[in-house]
């Protein structure tokens, strides 16, 4: 019995293959029975599973939040086809199309996996979403080709229902909650093992930390025109992002005249937690008033620039023995408002950073990001000097040009060439002058008394 099984199995995945290629395919030959339908579901799981497995080796870790992911696609898989069968109208071509479909989808992750492995192209690489794309399309014809009657009537009502399908498939991969199942195997951190924090000694001292970075504050010179500038770096547990904003802070000095106290840095970090005031909402709005209260509002700017982890309308403070919790861009932005500072040029470097730029955009503030609403950027780990952004447009750019808004081009230009040679998805930065804001740039030479 068992061997009529398997032999019965493998007749009829052999013959629902015919229909996902330039064969000859008779519908009717498939004769599908339960215990073939439920050895096909099992062996399209094994099929995930090993897909997983591939496009992340070395795998690092298991996710069982992956396998929810996996039997949530197969439910809409089945409920896309029974909408498909509701429009033929054809009830006993259920099962064969279901079971065609598991083949075909299996089918789709031996070479989609087999790509990715042979080729290095991961997920989210352009070819592979294109190629991806294209068998999916395969994979509609085939079922096309399992569901069509007789006639021209057959062939329409099967473009219907095919129709159908395709639209439930492509909201559920566009629009479903994803996990994957395999996380891959990360290299091992350069920085030193992590030293739980003394919070509340973290606590107690930040008065002291915060009053000692605002009395090192300068008031401004009256004979030229100041940049000031707020640093903050967040996420303790990765060195890049304090290291970035000590580099930028040497960076501006030349557009500061040279001078100590026009830059404020505050940092989370598990490292060196009482080097700087913490990045948090409080320090950070005393440091934008404190920095309101020394420049001059016709002649002076401040830079703002955060750097760290995001996710849409979030920025990670990151310090998670401080319990901190992510700023949301209308906290920042009811946070510069409160300040009164203008002639701000904020800068935000992070994932999904352009969903900052609505809520912080203001006449006399220019607003620069890292990545767009829905982008990613890169260049954020824990060894590095720099993240990708803040390299192109502060060691590179900034420090030829001099210039804000001529830098955030040729940055824009040096990341777009650089993801491209490197296959990545373009993180597509984002600036949005204000009116005021563009006169008043016109004449700012900070560098110049």
């Amino acid at each position: 019995m068992t061997t009529g099984l398997f032999q019965g199995f493998a007749r009829n995945a052999a013959g629902a293959a015919r229909a996902f290629l330039p064969l000859r395919f008779d519908a009717a030959a498939l004769e599908v029975t339960g215990a073939q339908l439920a050895l096909c579901f099992a062996v399209n799981l094994l099929a995930t599973l090993l897909w997983g497995l591939v496009v992340v080796w070395p795998v690092g870790s298991f996710e069982p939040w992956g396998v929810t992911s996996v039997l949530a696609g197969q439910a809409v898989l089945f409920l896309a086809l029974v909408l498909a069968v509701w429009i033929m109208g054809r009830g006993e071509r259920f099962w064969p199309a279901l079971f065609a479909t598991l083949v075909g989808n299996t089918l789709f992750l031996i070479v989609t996996g087999a790509l990715m492995r042979m080729t290095g192209l991961g997920i989210e690489d352009g070819i592979a979403t294109v190629f991806s794309w294209a068998l999916y399309v395969i994979v509609f014809i085939g079922l096309f080709r399992v569901l069509k009657g007789p006639g021209l009537r057959g062939g329409v009502r099967a473009g219907l229902a095919v129709g159908g399908y395709g639209i439930v498939s492509v909201l559920a991969a566009l629009f479903m909650p994803r996990a994957v199942l395999f996380y891959p195997q990360m290299p091992e951190s350069t920085e030193a093992a992590y030293t739980r924090v003394d919070v509340e000694r973290l606590y107690y001292a930040q008065p002291g930390l915060m009053a000692g970075a605002v009395r090192a504050l300068d008031a401004n010179d009256p004979d030229r025109a100041d940049l000031y500038a707020i640093l903050g770096a967040g996420t303790s547990y990765q060195g890049v992002f304090l290291r970035e904003a000590t580099q930028i802070r040497d960076i501006l000095k030349p557009m500061q005249g040279g001078a100590e106290g026009r830059t404020l840095i505050l940092a989370n970090s598990d490292a060196q937690p009482f080097e700087n005031p913490m990045l948090g909402r409080r320090n950070l709005q005393e440091a934008l008033n404190a920095v309101a209260g020394l420049a001059d509002p016709d002649r002076d700017a401040t830079l703002l620039y955060l750097t760290s982890h995001g996710g849409p309308e979030s920025f990670s403070l990151g310090f998670y023995d401080a319990g901190l919790n992510n700023l949301a861009s209308e906290e920042l932005s009811a946070m510069i408002d409160e300040s009164g500072l203008t002639n701000l040029i904020i800068v935000v470097q992070a994932c999904y950073s352009g969903s900052f730029v609505d809520n912080l955009a203001a006449p006399d503030r220019m607003v620069i990001t890292a990545a767009a609403a829905d982008r990613t950027s890169f260049g954020c780990a824990s060894e590095n000097l720099w993240t990708e952004f803040g390299r192109a447009y502060f060691d590179k750019a900034l420090r030829d040009t001099g210039d804000f808004r001529l830098a955030f081009d040729r940055a824009s230009e040096a990341i777009e060439r650089r993801e491209k040679d490197e296959g990545l998805p373009p993180s597509n930065p984002q600036i949005a002058i204000g009116t005021k804001m563009g006169a008043f740039l016109d004449g700012f030479h900070p560098d110049q008394s």
